[in-house]
């Protein structure tokens, strides 16, 4: 709980625009039906407000180095030309002090310019924080080695019984399965030309015969003795079969 604290208090929590944390609890339920604590997060999501600059209009910056060529131009252009005689020189130089008289008289006024209008994008960032889990046990007899050892020998010995329980139950039922398929293709008429009657009876004999075998003595037999029986009857039943094909 003190993490938990310690996460709820940290300098992104306390942020005005943060959620609070979202605490995550994952559980598993052990063998022994015990519910057990495996993982405890918390999760805060950040805004961020941050400025978007605006984008420069490529066109208006061509457009003004289009203008300051013209007047580099304009002005090579008027050094070049030189004025056809004193007088005219003395009237353009008057008319420029009487221009720059009514300049000074009459000040032109100073554009305003609007500065643009700032924006702003929010986004949202998770934080993820995992939480130790300290385990306190309450009045529980630890085993020690040895007996640690000796519990998971039992273990994978119970493991292996399971396993070669459902092996020998599924080898003995396909077994079964095939010697009650091979006796009753036998026994249709319309499968008599595929083999002789001589070879039909040998064959229904030995599928009494694994029967009995199955029920008496072979009930309890283990999962490769079921498999080598049920692979010998099927190559027999096979070699008739395919015949039909």
């Amino acid at each position: 709980m003190s993490e938990l604290a310690e996460i709820a208090n940290n300098t992104i929590a306390i942020k005005e625009d943060s959620t609070k944390p979202k605490v995550s609890l994952s559980f598993e339920l052990n063998r022994s039906h015990i519910l057990k604590l495996t993982k405890v997060s918390a999760e805060i999501i950040e805004t961020l407000v941050t400025e978007v600059k605006p984008k420069e209009d490529k066109k208006k910056d061509e457009k003004k180095d289009d203008d300051k060529k013209d007047e580099d131009k304009k002005t090579d252009d008027d050094k070049k030309e030189e004025p056809k005689d004193s007088e005219e020189k003395k009237e353009g130089e008057d008319k420029k002090e009487e221009e720059a008289k009514d300049g000074e008289k009459k000040p032109e006024a100073e554009a305003v310019v609007e500065e643009p209008k700032k924006e702003y994008k929010t986004t949202k960032v998770p934080h993820t924080y995992n939480v130790a889990i300290k385990e306190k046990l309450h009045s529980v007899n630890l085993l020690d080695d040895n007996q640690v050892k000796e519990a998971k020998a039992r273990i994978r010995a119970l493991e292996k019984r399971d396993e070669d329980k459902f092996k020998n139950e599924s080898a003995k039922n396909t077994f079964e399965t095939l010697i009650y398929e091979f006796r009753g293709f036998l026994n249709e008429e319309e499968n008599n030309a595929f083999s002789e009657e001589k070879d039909r009876e040998t064959h229904i004999e030995k599928t009494r015969t694994e029967e009995e075998w199955l029920d008496d003595e072979g009930s309890n037999a283990g999962y490769k003795v079921y498999q080598d029986r049920t692979y010998d009857l099927r190559s027999k039943y096979t070699k008739i079969k395919n015949l039909k094909l």
